[in-house]
């Protein structure tokens, strides 16, 4: 105990900024919108020792927790306010009732994309020729054009593939959506379904990636529209 309380009493700003920067870290590698509170937390505190050189370890640790858990309050507060995790602002189950039985809606927090495909393709060897197969990753980690160029390769013929661009405060956000429109300008067979430009107005997305009760609408209507038969 007195080894801890002798490094909790060494730690400077420069400890606190390097942690800032491990939980911002983590938080971009598993984004759960949790990690990045107390990686800010972290760094304030960093710069409370640049302000107030020779601050205790006690009163470091205890602005840590303080900010830390009321920026996870304050968010969650604001997330239910938005309407986030109520019954009817689940967007796979808007999906799957505004699309009616004839859609397998398959989503799970976190997923990437090698992930995504491999369901996609176990999907598909019982699917129907002629399913639309719609696609919606790249939310979670930056993607390779030749994942892309492997999984459209590898859907059976007879399908018709959809590519969904991504909206997702990010670094990788940019990058995804530009490898997503060059493979459906590389081949005339698939069909791009642009939700980074349908959700770019206010009012649509709580925190840049998830969608309010208003934006899961709007969401269920452009997957609807893009999969629609032309009249």
């Amino acid at each position: 105990m007195e080894q801890l309380t002798d490094y909790l009493g060494a730690m400077t700003y420069w400890h606190w900024f390097a942690l800032g920067a491990v939980l911002l870290i983590v938080e971009i590698l598993t984004p759960t919108f949790f990690f990045i509170w107390f990686g800010i937390a972290a760094v304030l505190v960093g710069v409370l020792h640049l302000a107030v050189p020779g601050t205790s370890w006690q009163t470091s640790l205890t602005v840590f927790g303080a900010l830390s858990i009321a920026s996870t309050v304050v968010w969650h507060a604001a997330y239910k306010k938005n309407g986030g995790p109520s019954p009817d602002s689940d967007l796979n189950q808007r999906a799957r009732r505004y699309l009616g039985r004839r859609a397998v809606v398959d989503a799970q927090v976190g997923r990437r994309f090698p992930e995504g495909t491999a369901i996609v393709l176990g999907r598909l060897r019982t699917m129907p020729s002629g399913t639309l197969v719609v696609m919606h990753l790249g939310n979670n980690y930056y993607v390779r054009p030749e994942q892309v160029d492997d999984v459209v390769r590898r859907v059976p013929a007879g399908h018709r593939v959809f590519l969904t661009t991504v909206r997702v405060n990010l670094p990788w956000q940019n990058s995804v959506n530009g490898i997503l429109r060059d493979a459906v300008r590389r081949d005339p067979a698939l069909t791009l379904i642009d939700w980074h430009a349908a959700s770019g107005a206010p009012g649509l997305l709580l925190d840049g990636a998830h969608t309010t009760t208003r934006g899961s609408r709007l969401y269920a209507r452009v997957m609807a529209d893009a999969v629609r038969p032309a009249s």
